[in-house]
């Protein structure tokens, strides 16, 4: 592949079928479908299209267990939540973007409640419960631990009951076509070979790159394909070096990295090695610390040889199977039980805080493209986000996306000729796709340092120079993560400190001088 392609595939889009849309949104996870429905709810005769190349059962935010946090309790404030939200992410936070989060929650949360969702309660209040850096209980849940999939489901249903709403499944986004500054087009790949789609607007909510990372939480098509995209249109991407790693995941094997909620820990599971000790018991919110803290803290366990736990049996069998119903029996299946077993545990790839760069109204700096969710990087998570507020993000965000986007008005076609771009035979995808992710989890993972990310550096560019072109999804993945790890290795050797999810074994600590976002775009870097 040429160093700097822009774009992955060769086409003429004379030759190519064309349909129109008012918006195209990238993805169908809670932040697409979210934009989806108030889209079509403020804009009753604008086409919607929502495309996605996964099936709706592998998408990343029906496996959200934790729930969606918003200050509804009598001793809670929305301010209260930013201000939990803004010591999360370790100076980096932008303050405007928490507020915005913790204040419209609240509103987009009621509205919800009053369309019906049922979020799990008591005889006579809503069930809130605690998670790692929240100081008040305000998480939210559906079905004990299946949120993600329950608010998932209720937009799906919204928007099914739209006429003017569309979904086109097994689709994938190839390269944004724009001129002048002004986003004309979107060349994807269908079952029927390439075509292009136009539209007013479009929205990436095609979430994050955890999968980059061999140990993860998320399906594997979770590769940041939209950040890929968009870099390669000239966008800029922000704070890609801050990937957050869960500390908790079922350490057994066939079990692929399976979520146990930090919510467990919310009820007061605690961690312990296999010499029974608490490891976490100077930290002064122990168990229940940010996120980053206690995966380093498990990590450096695991590198030491020890075995870690997580010890929930003061649960007793009958909550733990009410609270927790998913991964109880999640647990069953490897013999295991959170009433009577410590659970073995390990940390994963989880959450992507960095991605493509936008404003507070979801736009980016090219007009008509807009992103949101957790493709989109707007600072609100700064180095580490605050638990559960992934589900609320794409709800507050999507829902000024939709705004942002029925705004934008649809521009004349533009022809794009394209050539082939160079390759050399190499085209064994599936290898070299493990290969990348083995390396990322070891060179670009929890610990990093100068010389493996220099070692990761050089493998990735070798790898990009000798990748054959090609017209498959195997190829267009592959070359996607390929470039976009490349990206990440690039931002994590620039941040010369350890802040929030990225941490140097060769700069340990935090420098104020290094209190700022990084970008990266075609152009340059920042």
């Amino acid at each position: 592949m040429q160093a700097n392609a822009r774009f992955l595939a060769a086409f003429d889009s004379k030759d190519l079928s064309t349909e129109t849309f008012d918006l195209v949104i990238v993805g169908t996870g809670l932040a697409g479908l979210a934009t989806a429905y108030y889209a079509q709810k403020a804009g009753k005769d604008k086409s919607i299209l929502l495309i996605s190349k996964a099936r709706q059962s592998q998408i990343n935010s029906t496996m959200a267990q934790g729930g969606i946090c918003c200050a509804l309790g009598k001793n809670d404030s929305w301010r209260e939540h930013a201000k939990d939200t803004l010591a999360a992410g370790r100076g980096l936070c932008n303050e405007k973007a928490a507020k915005t989060l913790a204040r419209e929650g609240v509103e987009r949360i009621r509205e919800l409640m009053n369309l019906g969702i049922q979020f799990d309660a008591g005889d006579t209040s809503l069930q809130l419960g605690l998670e790692g850096g929240h100081s008040k209980r305000r998480i939210l849940h559906i079905n004990g631990d299946r949120t993600g999939l329950g608010l998932s489901q209720f937009y799906l249903g919204l928007v099914r009951e739209s006429r003017n709403c569309f979904r086109l499944p097994g689709t994938q986004a190839i390269d944004v076509l724009a001129k002048n500054g002004r986003y004309t087009g979107l060349l994807v790949e269908t079952e029927g070979g390439f075509k292009v789609l136009k539209s007013s607007a479009l929205v990436f909510a095609s979430g994050g790159y955890s999968s980059l990372y061999a140990h993860t939480t998320n399906p594997v098509e979770t590769i940041g394909e939209g950040a890929s995209i968009c870099y390669r249109a000239g966008l800029p991407l922000m704070d890609l070096e801050f990937e957050q790693f869960h500390p908790t995941t079922l350490s057994v094997e066939g079990a692929g990295n399976f979520l146990i909620s930090e919510a467990v820990r919310g009820e007061g599971a605690l961690l312990v090695n296999d010499s029974g000790k608490r490891f976490m018991a100077h930290e002064p919110l122990k168990e229940l610390a940010p996120r980053d803290v206690v995966s380093r803290a498990v990590y450096a366990q695991l590198q030491a040889g020890r075995k870690v736990f997580l010890d929930a049996r003061h649960l007793g069998a009958r909550y733990a199977a009410q609270r927790f119903p998913f991964i109880s029996e999640r647990l069953r299946e490897f013999g295991l039980s959170l009433a009577r077993d410590l659970i073995p545990i390990e940390p994963a790839a989880h959450f992507s805080c960095g991605g493509i760069q936008t404003d507070l109204q979801a736009r980016t700096p090219l007009k008509g493209v807009l992103a949101v969710g957790e493709a989109a990087c707007n600072g609100l998570h700064g180095a580490n986000r605050l638990a559960s507020n992934s589900l609320l993000e794409a709800i507050v965000f999507g829902y000024r996306a939709a705004e942002s986007a029925l705004k934008e008005k649809p521009k004349a076609s533009e022809r794009f000729e394209v050539r082939a771009s160079d390759g050399k035979g190499k085209a064994d995808y599936g290898r070299l796709t493990q290969a990348l992710r083995q390396r990322m989890w070891e060179k670009a993972g929890i610990m990093r340092e100068e010389r493996g990310l220099k070692e990761l550096q050089a493998w990735v560019q070798a790898e990009w120079n000798a990748l054959a072109c090609g017209k498959t999804h195997e190829f267009f993945s592959t070359a996607n993560l390929l470039q976009l790890s490349a990206l990440i290795t690039e931002s994590a050797l620039a941040r010369k400190e350890s802040r929030g999810g990225h941490y140097r074994l060769d700069y340990p600590e935090p420098r104020k001088e290094l209190k700022r976002h990084s970008t990266l775009n075609r152009y340059g870097s920042q």
